[in-house]
């Protein structure tokens, strides 16, 4: 049975029928829902639907079993189909949570009878893409300018990069570097620019998100950045100097405040009183006064 499956793909494909003209062409974002359309317009209960992925089975309902099969480990509970409407000729199925490693070319097979060939197909194309937003940043001084990095990390298809000003003007870059990561892409670009302004980096795809914007940065020169350094460390003396001079009105007072709290203290006061008395008794009474 399989044998014969495969054969009619072959004569199908020979014939130019498959993905051809006739083969429609779906695109969406990683994680989102799809259902790949499949109708036959006829009354199809109780015969056999096999869906291929590039020719190998994913998931089928044979002869008169209630119970669909799923062959591959990675559509498992993720795949459901409509059984309520194969009567009315449809056999689409529902991928849930699509990933890019679910592209590729889909076949839905229509097998009225055990042991024959397909009867009709339908052909579906699938890319699961994704959209990161690149990442910009300014590296070191170099050829009279500053370098200026653009990254993006999980794209898929591959999308091509650019770093732009506010005037929508390309710069050439000096290092343009893809690596792919499994089924994803990740992208850097370095291009030196020689003017103080707002840049930004653009990830273009053409079949999923168009263009994806970094947030924009302002890039310094040299001498800005040599300005504003000094300015920051004019700044850091002056708030230094200021910190010392607070440091010393504070002592001020506090050494203030501890002579003022000595002088006027109750009891130095009954101290100097009590000594006074003490004198006058003394004399009053004609003893000598001991000498200390």
């Amino acid at each position: 049975m399989e044998l014969l499956v495969l054969l009619s793909l072959c004569l199908l494909t020979f014939i130019g029928k498959t993905f051809g003209d006739d083969s429609i062409k779906i695109t969406i974002k990683e994680d989102e829902d799809i259902i790949l359309n499949c109708s036959f317009e006829k009354d199809i209960t109780g015969h056999r639907i096999e869906w291929k992925k590039d020719y190998k089975d994913v998931f089928y309902f044979d002869f008169r079993k209630e119970d669909p099969t799923v062959e591959d480990p990675k559509f498992k509970d993720r795949v459901a189909h409509f059984s309520e409407d194969l009567k009315s000729g449809d056999a689409s199925i529902k991928i849930k949570g699509a990933k890019v490693s679910d592209s590729g070319k889909y076949t839905c097979l229509h097998i009225n009878q055990p042991g024959k060939a397909p009867v009709d197909q339908r052909l579906i194309e699938l890319t699961v893409g994704t959209c990161p937003k690149p990442d910009i940043s300014a590296l070191e001084i170099k050829d009279g300018g500053r370098q200026v990095e653009c990254t993006a990390v999980g794209a898929f298809p591959q999308p091509k990069m650019e770093l732009k000003n506010d005037a929508d003007v390309a710069f050439k870059p000096e290092v343009y570097k893809v690596f792919q990561n499994g089924s994803y892409f990740d992208i850097v670009l370095i291009a030196v620019v020689t003017e103080e302004g707002y840049y930004h980096c653009v990830l273009t795809q053409k079949d999923i998100c168009h263009q994806i914007f970094s947030k924009r940065s302002k890039v310094l020169m040299t001498s800005e950045i040599a300005g504003h350094l000094e300015i920051v460390i004019i700044i850091a003396i002056v708030l230094a100097i200021a910190a010392v001079v607070l440091v010393i009105v504070a002592v001020g007072l506090a050494a203030a405040l501890i002579y003022t709290c000595k002088k006027y203290n109750p009891r130095n006061n009954e101290r100097s009183s009590t000594s006074v008395k003490s004198n006058l008794s003394e004399e009053s009474l004609g003893m000598p006064k001991l000498l200390s």
